[in-house]
């Protein structure tokens, strides 16, 4: 059983957006323009057999469609063939 101090805020999914490190700057800022909170995290991907810098985007959310066009407009941007979206089911805590 949790404390008081914890505050259940509900079940979201956590979705990640899966991309290449290509113009960082400017996927922040698209992805400002659709949500207000959100994780960026930088790793090191391979696409095809190839290594490439990526960028993975984690947002809480129950608004799949602006996910998916959040997506799309990063893969434009950066002029990808494709990009992954993962969807995790997440609760939320407010400690």
């Amino acid at each position: 059983m949790l404390s008081s101090e914890y505050q259940f805020k509900g079940v979201k999914m956590l979705y990640r957006i899966l991309t290449e490190n290509k113009s960082k700057r400017d996927v922040l800022a698209i992805t400002s323009g659709y949500f207000d909170g959100f994780t960026v995290l930088e790793g090191q991907g391979y696409w095809k057999g190839k290594a490439e810098a990526s960028l993975i985007l984690e947002v809480e959310t129950t608004d799949l469609v602006s996910i998916k066009r959040l997506a799309n407009d990063i893969k434009l941007l950066n002029e990808q063939e494709a990009i992954l979206i993962e969807c995790v089911s997440n609760s939320q805590f407010i400690i």
